[in-house]
């Protein structure tokens, strides 16, 4: 399990490499695409991290 600062932090590089998913979890090394995509839906629809 991730913390909130771990979700948060991919996030926002998810956002700065233009939500370029294989960028952000190369620099990172977490979390799987598909946890990313969907941690990035939650911050859409609530802004929450």
């Amino acid at each position: 399990m991730y913390s909130k600062g771990e979700r948060e932090k991919a996030i926002r590089l998810h956002i700065k490499y233009d939500k370029c998913t294989a960028d952000m979890i190369r620099k990172l090394g977490y979390p799987d695409r598909k946890t990313l995509i969907s941690w990035y839906k939650i911050f859409l629809e609530t802004g929450l991290f």
